[in-house]
């Protein structure tokens, strides 16, 4: 997990400004797993398709989420806050920080939007799913489009035989669209949705699955925090600067 280090240096000017900034955004559902995030009480897991056995666990060490296991013939769960939703503009992320492969020829983790907290994989509820596939000895980024009668990949990138670096997913509302991207490079817009229905795409999770054994590890998952919830951070930050002076 990163770690920061505080230096007893000035702050800049620019920076107390920035702190300064005035509310502009109610605060929204975030998780950076920092503290436990009580997943057995306040979150729900489940089968997304067949019969998935990826057991969560919140690692207090590294302040992230870890997704072990794996369902056999292929599965895949799904994992989100209970009654947690986001408005249809609302950004949403989730950072893979690792994500192995030990068995099957099979494996994705990313993340869902949908106009259902908990949609089967062929049922009439429509969603996106962008996140990381390992199929063929290859990882991929991959856009995926369910719409009850089928799924289609819409977008594929390679990124490597082996999972080397941190990626952080985003899907982002633009107009009547939606934008893809990855370490905040935008790799694919979606505009394939009437407005209508992405005004449906409430509800956000994890998914994560394959057809053998494998892990992921996850951070910063949930709505975009605003900018008022960065200011505040920054604020406690400061506070702390300032003590550490005195």
């Amino acid at each position: 997990m990163r770690t920061t280090t505080l230096t007893k240096t000035a702050l800049p000017f620019a920076a107390v400004g920035l702190l300064a900034v005035p509310t502009l955004y109610a605060a929204t559902t975030f998780d950076d797993f920092s503290t436990d995030p009580n997943i057995s009480t306040e979150w729900t897991q489940y089968s997304y398709f067949g019969s998935e056995s990826t057991t969560p666990v919140w690692n207090s060490t590294d302040e992230d989420l870890d997704l072990d296991g794996g369902g056999g013939g292929g599965a895949v769960l799904g994992l989100y806050r209970t009654g947690d939703t986001r408005s249809a503009s609302d950004p949403v992320t989730m950072t893979v920080v690792d994500f192995n492969v030990t068995g099957g020829t099979w494996h994705q983790v990313g993340l869902m939007i949908g106009d259902t907290a908990a949609p089967g994989l062929l049922d009439s509820n429509e969603r996106y799913e962008w996140g990381i596939r390992w199929e063929s000895g290859t990882y991929k980024l991959r856009v995926r489009k369910d719409v009850g009668t089928g799924s289609f990949d819409l977008f594929n990138e390679d990124i490597g035989a082996s999972f080397s670096d941190t990626v952080k997913l985003d899907i982002v509302r633009a107009g009547d669209d939606y934008q893809f991207l990855a370490n905040d490079v935008l790799k694919y817009t979606g505009t394939s949705y009437a407005s209508a229905v992405h005004d449906t795409f409430v509800n956000y999770q994890i998914t994560k699955g394959g057809d053998g054994a494998g892990t992921a590890t996850i951070d910063d998952f949930g709505v975009v925090p605003e900018p008022s919830t960065t200011a505040l951070l920054g604020l406690g930050g400061l506070a702390l600067i300032l003590r550490r002076r005195i």
